[in-house]
């Protein structure tokens, strides 16, 4: 929220959802954002959807031009994921090690855990150009069923299973994203 409140006058074009269920241990904190947009002047472009189906949730993420995911602590995560298979480009933390690992100029930015300046920065330089947004938006989805389709995924699982069943050891995944405790996760 602090972000888009910073980024949405440059872009008077764009608006901001925020989709989601809010607990009740997290109401007052939604209700502190909702405040600050309100002091923002920006209620009508910052919008809070609260928990949606997944029907709905597939046609927000089509009316997206970039999905924001500034999350502080994540596993793996799939928003980013049903973003880019919408194609829709995403600004992501660093919150995941794995998430830099997928998401790139190409298709997106990423921005430090935790640091608005950074998340700001991110989303202005996606926005910022219709052209690469646009070509950012075909590489999203193009990437999404090339690299994460469900299809890609039942492939590599199988290949993994074969090597298994023939009693093969699996290479170990050296990856610069993860530290070396988490190497061979």
């Amino acid at each position: 929220v602090e972000a888009m409140i910073r980024i949405l006058p440059e872009f008077p074009e764009y608006s901001a959802v925020i989709v989601g269920l809010v607990r009740p241990r997290h109401a007052e904190f939604r209700d502190k954002l909702a405040h600050d947009i309100r002091n923002a002047g920006l209620t009508e472009r910052i919008r809070f959807l609260g928990q949606v189906d997944r029907n709905q949730l597939v046609n927000i993420y089509r009316q997206m031009a970039v999905a924001v995911v500034p999350t502080r602590a994540e596993g793996f995560g799939l928003v980013q994921f049903e973003a880019l298979a919408c194609g829709v480009p995403a600004v992501v933390s660093r919150a995941s090690p794995a998430w830099p690992l997928f998401v790139d100029g190409s298709i997106g930015k990423v921005a430090e855990t935790g640091d608005v300046d950074s998340l700001v920065e991110g989303i202005r330089w996606v926005l910022k150009c219709r052209t690469r947004l646009e070509k950012m938006s075909i590489e999203a989805r193009r990437r999404a069923l090339a690299d994460h389709s469900v299809q890609v995924e039942a492939e590599r699982l199988n290949r993994i299973y074969r090597l298994l069943m023939r009693g093969e050891t699996l290479p170990r995944i050296r990856n610069p994203g993860w530290n070396s405790d988490d190497a061979s996760s």
